[in-house]
Formats: C-alpha cells, structure tokens, sequence
C-alpha cells in the first residue's frame, strides 16, 4: 500500500544496499514492475525509449506514488515521504530553471556547496547575472546540473542530463559527476551512451518494459 513501512525497517533489520527500491505503478496499458539494489556510487540505467527509466527516478524521487512500491535509500525508508524530504536533487532532460531568478539565484537555491568553484567548472560563470530566458538550451542545461550539484544530496537522479551538451562539455559535466560520491552524494543516472557509463565506472541495469535486469 501507498505509505506503509517497509516491514524490514519496522522489524529493526539491516537494509545492507544504500539503494533498496521497489517501484510499481500502472499507467495505462504499461506496468512498471521494476526493482533495484545497489550500493554502488553511481548507477546508472539504461534501455529503449518508452521502457519506464523516467518514470521509475519519478517514483523514487515521490513525484508519481505507484501503489505497492518501495523506495529505501541509505537505510531510510521514503514510503510517503513527499520530494522536499528526501534530501535528493533531479537533473530532468530540459532544465527547468526558476525563470524569474537570476543564474546566481538560480545556482544559490539550496546551495551547500561552493558556487563560484561549480560555475567555473560548468563554464557558467559569466552568465551568474542573466535570466534563463537569455540562455542556450546547452547553458540552461549546465545551470541545472549545477544547482543540483550545489545541493549536495544524498542522491543525485539524472534523467539523461548531458544530451544537450557538447562533448567538451559533457566531459566536464561526467568529471564532476565521478567526483560526487567521495563528497557523499550518490548517483542514479538514465544514460542512453554506454560511454557516459564508461566514464564513471559505474553499475549499469537494463530496463525493458517496465522491468530492470
């Protein structure tokens, strides 16, 4: 059911993986059936289009509850906790930028992290005084990926976030990315590159239809 504990928790038992989730949800004739454990420091997901990668980084972030799932992370069980109590940032594949604050504003928002290092790894640091509006899709893109980065979650969700980035650029993006776990946030990562997985040495899972292998 929607909300209820994850019975091991309740029973005091270790939940080992800092990823443990369970995700299930119907939405029309599709049926996400999906489950993941891992404790590596970056997963990352793969698999056709329309096979339910974004949805199931909805339903571990709390902005779709599929009834049934489970979504436990670092030992803490999320069932019914809603997105802002989950200490996690998303990266979706359009930016999604507050559009009436400045990139600054934008990159300060719940920043725990150093803005002036993060924007001139990003090379955004001579846009700090635009509005979105005046940006490329590109630095729109590397804006999101900073803010989210500044946040210092525990987990960091990427829904396909370098697909509108150069190769330069997206090499800077993938080397920060490595970087995080050792500043204790986690990744899970939808990548249609296997060379994006490569490059981060990470634990890769297939989803196909609504299901991960």
């Amino acid at each position: 059911m929607v909300g209820a504990a994850d019975p091991r928790a309740a029973l005091g038992a270790e939940v080992s993986a800092f990823l443990d989730i369970s995700a299930r949800l119907e939405r029309g004739a599709f049926t996400l059936a999906a489950d993941l454990v891992s404790d590596a420091g970056i997963t990352v997901i793969h698999g056709p289009s329309g096979a339910g990668k974004t949805l199931f980084l909805h339903v571990v972030a709390g902005l779709v509850r599929g009834n049934g799932s489970r979504v436990c992370v670092g030992g803490r069980v999320l069932d019914g906790v809603p997105p802002a109590g989950r200490d996690m940032a998303m990266v979706f594949q359009e930016p999604r930028l507050f559009p009436h604050m400045s990139v600054r504003r934008n990159l300060l928002y719940g920043a725990r992290g150093d803005v002036a290092e993060v924007a001139e790894r990003l090379e955004i640091a001579q846009f700090l005084d635009r509005r979105p509006a005046d940006l490329s899709g590109g630095q729109a893109q590397r804006v999101a990926i900073g803010r989210a980065v500044l946040r210092a979650p525990s987990l960091l969700l990427l829904d396909e976030p370098l697909s509108s980035l150069d190769e330069a650029r997206k090499a800077v993006a993938l080397d920060l990315f490595r970087e995080l776990p050792g500043r204790g946030t986690r990744l899970l990562m939808v990548s249609h590159d296997p060379r994006e997985a490569k490059a981060l040495g990470a634990q890769v899972v297939t989803m196909t239809e609504g299901r991960l292998a």
